[in-house]
């Protein structure tokens, strides 16, 4: 769990269609073991009703 105001999250979607998302996003940990920023690539596929149906999450260390 990470503590409110020790982090921030700026991102959007990249791409959409009916049956899925991209969402391209960087999260700056201020405090903690995870200090610094990070990127963040978020796939959402979405079942026929339009809710989300599976989720997958990539980030690794931002450069710089």
């Amino acid at each position: 769990r990470d503590e409110p105001g020790t982090w921030s999250y700026e991102g959007a979607v990249e791409l959409q269609t009916a049956r899925a998302a991209v969402i391209r996003g960087v999260t700056t940990y201020t405090e903690g073991q995870k200090s610094g920023s990070y990127e963040n690539v978020w796939l959402v596929r979405f079942a026929d009703d339009g809710r989300a149906c599976e989720f997958q999450d990539w980030w690794f260390p931002r450069e710089g």
